[in-house]
């Protein structure tokens, strides 16, 4: 190992990692010409014909290969409820009251007794003096350095330690200490931490503390530790897998002797989504210099293989659509920037990280959307377990769609313009929360969405309009509530799929001649492409790589369907859509 005989690396609660990445998605057709059908004549609209059984119900992963990474940066964030803050990876300048809900519900229920046993842990306690640098850079390290400085436009201003470690010394830091697992606090934190995801609706009796340990233990493949600045990876060989967690790692350390970067705040999501990208932007540089045989290599080696996919499909889909979230939802808008302004565009989301909105739909970056904290309160006697602070709408997005069709759980957090959140336990001892939404024009399609979630998830919560805002409190629903369907196509997907096929849309209108501007073709495209999401027929074809005849009429027809009945407002309601009924 290349640290000092006194110095063995402890990762803090900022840390940023790897995980294998997900099997890449299947290539998708091409968008069908979107040509706007004629007006519907009258009668009843024509059913889509039944389809004999295609494609595949597989979860496919996001558009762009998600690399190691995600878990540990999330893991770190668990134990920040109930010890110190995040430190700033340079000044502490960027501080925060609270955390986005994506963070303190997801993560902390993910993890549990993270919150204990990783705040508590030799670990993880916080040194008393400045991290310690060598004085020069491992040798093995000193071409992955001058390339990712390269490629990065910057310079390192001093040289960090790394540990290469064994298999048992990497995968012991995720361990569940003895008196964790007897302690009756934390027993009763994880009770709590799972009573709130059984309120989101996103899980039933799940075991927030063995599934987080075993999920980290299993995947994270390396990471960087801000606190001490300081790389670990798992493995001793440099393998060209390695080598490429490497050059991810060394670009989250070279943006922390750059930049004051805050993990933990209400922007969590935008600061990690923007801090991953960049990382694997350098990261996928790195691997297209290396040779074939190589890259082959890369692939197998930092791929999901049967074990570790089994273990994350035994956690709720929430866990991992929440973990990759930074991964998937960066790169557009990274990758966009990048081309038109360079590193120095990205230097500048960095410092200026985009809205989430922004993230989940990249055509927004650079309008005026708002992202506000709404106030909530709990209700007088009741013990808070989360403060009030911001409710994430990708959160909002993933509890609806784990129960709705795509058009209605999408159309939720159109307008959105903030939220508040926080959770409870009542005088009686039961585990709720109080979450508002607030939005530019009606609430009608979200009100409208909560009606039909809480039929779905057989749950009390009623939203309650005033203005703009709805509110609604959700408690946990028993240990017989019914768990989520599984999913066709996981949010992420359905996120990323959703953009891809609108631009390409609205360009095939502009290439078949059609005059109008990009932004007056853009509502029917959004209403259209989003009935294709929601039919379990049609969502299948756009995974597939080729289509037949067939297959391609039913796309069409369903898109023509949706050409008759879609609002041309890109306000109102979508009409399609068969919501999951109780």
């Amino acid at each position: 190992m290349s640290t000092a005989e006194d110095e063995r690396f402890q990762p803090q609660l900022g840390s940023v990692a790897h995980l294998p990445t997900l099997a890449a998605a299947p290539m998708r057709p091409s968008a069908p010409a979107p040509a706007l059908a004629p007006a519907r004549p009258p009668g009843p609209t024509p059913p889509v014909p039944p389809q004999r059984p295609i494609g595949t119900d597989s979860q496919p992963a996001p558009g762009h290969p998600v690399p190691a990474g995600a878990f540990e940066a999330f893991l770190r964030e668990a134990a920040a409820r109930d010890a110190v803050a995040p430190p700033s990876w340079k000044k502490q300048q960027r501080r925060r009251g609270g955390r986005s809900v994506l963070t303190a519900i997801v993560v902390l229920a993910l993890l549990g007794t993270g919150v204990w046993f990783l705040a508590h842990s030799k670990l993880l306690q916080a040194k008393s003096k400045a991290p310690s640098h060598p004085k020069a850079w491992d040798p093995r390290l000193t071409e992955l350095v001058a390339f990712v400085e390269q490629e990065r436009g910057l310079k390192f201003d001093h040289p960090i330690y790394t540990d290469f470690l064994t298999e048992a010394d990497f995968v012991s830091i995720f361990d569940v200490p003895a008196e964790a697992l007897a302690d009756p606090k934390v027993k009763a934190e994880n009770a709590e931490r799972a009573s709130v995801m059984n309120a989101f609706g996103e899980a039933v009796a799940y075991d927030p503390q063995q599934g987080g340990s075993a999920v980290s233990a299993t995947t994270t493949l390396g990471f960087y530790d801000p606190s001490v600045d300081r790389i670990a990876i798992r493995g001793e060989v440099l393998t060209p897998a390695v080598r490429t967690t490497l050059a991810h790692e060394l670009t989250h350390a070279l943006q922390a002797q750059h930049f004051d970067i805050e993990l933990g705040g209400d922007d969590d999501l935008e600061v990690r989504a923007i801090v991953e990208a960049d990382a694997m932007r350098v990261e996928d540089r790195y691997v297209a210099t290396l040779s074939p045989e190589d890259q082959a290599a890369v692939n197998s080696e930092n791929s999901v293989n049967p074990e570790q996919k089994a273990i994350m499909d035994s956690v709720p889909p929430v866990v991992i659509q929440t973990m990759y979230a930074p991964y998937a939802l960066g790169p557009l808008l990274v990758g966009q920037v990048f081309a038109t302004e360079g590193n120095a565009g990205v230097d500048r989301l960095i410092e200026n990280p985009p809205t989430e909105l922004a993230l989940m739909e990249p055509a927004l970056f650079g309008t005026a959307t708002v992202d506000a904290t709404l106030p909530v309160s709990v209700p007088d006697g009741a013990t808070v377990i989360d403060e009030p602070q911001r409710f994430s709408a990708f959160q909002f997005l993933v509890m609806l769609d784990a129960w709705l069709p795509w058009d209605m759980a999408r159309g939720a957090v159109d307008d959105w313009t903030g939220g508040g959140y926080a959770s409870y336990r009542t005088k009686e001892g039961t585990v709720c929360f109080v979450a508002s939404a607030g939005y530019a024009r009606d609430t009608t399609k979200a009100s409208t969405a909560m009606l039909w979630w809480a039929a779905a998830a057989q749950s009390t919560a009623v939203a309650t309009v005033a203005g703009s805002t709805i509110t609604f409190t959700a408690c946990d629903r028993g240990s017989t509530a019914p768990a989520p369907p599984a999913p066709v196509l996981n949010t992420l997907s359905e996120l990323l799929m959703e953009h891809q096929l609108i631009e390409a849309s609205v360009q095939a209108r502009r290439d078949a001649g059609d005059v109008s501007s990009p932004a007056a073709l853009r509502p029917m495209a959004v209403c259209q492409i989003r009935g294709l999401l929601s039919q379990d027929a049609t969502i299948p074809l756009l995974q597939m790589e080729t289509l037949t005849d067939d297959q391609r009429a039913t796309i069409q027809q369903v898109m023509q369907q949706a050409a008759s009945t879609c609002p041309f407002s890109p306000g109102a309601p979508p009409t399609f859509g068969t919501p999951v009924t109780p």
